[in-house]
């Protein structure tokens, strides 16, 4: 089984610098998708040795086309064969430590989701480094359903693997789309994929919980919110202190 993880990231380097070292354990082979125009994340991904492809198709189709970019990726990549798996992760999501995602207990036909708990400020993520609070300590975020609806107006009983933050699935065996479909901004593309997928054919991943940093549901458009400046690197060295971004990576 092979993995394959595609990393959005178009000025998010400062939560992917924090992220991108633990997600490196994940087992998969790990691509960082920006554009020619960001500097900061292309000298973080040569510093950590991923793959990096780089598009402009951004914004082809409207402030923050977060899908065409996916899809110029989908289309370059080798995901023909059937023990390829592919997951498209925000660069703001830090997944489990040291937890291998192991593709041969899940269904190929399904779509797989992660939960998420919110970790919206730097003193709450310096805490969870320096070990002073544990991932159960922040809150939870599930998509509610509510009279058969998610968002008030998507009719579904099954909210899982509906947001775009962590999507599992594989190409050749899903039982929904192969691409995505398209969007102005990185808001609908993600939903509108997911209920591509039978009901009945989308899951979280088992015991399997992911933090998401800062705040969410206001950067469709591209990065609005703060940088984070003050954040400490988790599994480094030098985790007391900033990663610095810049001409002293190498």
């Amino acid at each position: 089984m092979r993995l394959e993880i595609v990393i959005p990231c178009v000025e998010y380097d400062d939560f992917l610098r924090l992220t991108l070292p633990t997600n490196l354990q994940s087992g998969g082979k790990i691509t960082v998708l920006t554009s020619r125009r960001d500097a900061r994340t292309i000298a973080l991904a040569q510093f950590f040795r991923t793959e990096l492809f780089l598009t402009e198709a951004w914004w082809f189709g409207g402030p923050f086309d977060k899908a065409a970019a996916l899809n110029r990726w989908l289309d370059a990549v080798s995901v023909s064969a059937r023990d390829t798996w592919v997951m498209a992760l925000d660069a703001d999501i830090l997944l489990p430590f040291n937890t291998p995602i192991r593709l041969d207990t899940l269904d190929p036909t399904f779509l797989y989701g992660a939960k998420r708990r919110m970790c919206a400020g730097e003193t709450a993520w310096n805490d969870f480094v320096q070990g002073k609070r544990t991932i159960e300590t922040f809150p939870l975020d599930v998509t509610p359903v509510r009279h058969g609806r998610v968002w008030g107006n998507r009719p579904t009983s099954n909210p899982a693997a509906l947001c775009g933050y962590v999507q599992l699935w594989n190409p050749v065996c899903a039982s929904g789309s192969r691409r995505f479909p398209l969007s102005g901004t990185a808001a609908l593309y993600d939903v509108e994929f997911g209920l591509s997928f039978p009901e009945d054919h989308r899951g979280y991943l088992p015991g399997f919980e992911v933090l998401h940093l800062g705040r969410g549901g206001t950067n469709w458009a591209g990065r609005k919110t703060p940088r984070w400046v003050n954040a400490h690197v988790v599994n480094r060295r030098e985790a007391s202190t900033p990663l610095r971004v810049g001409v002293n990576l190498r």
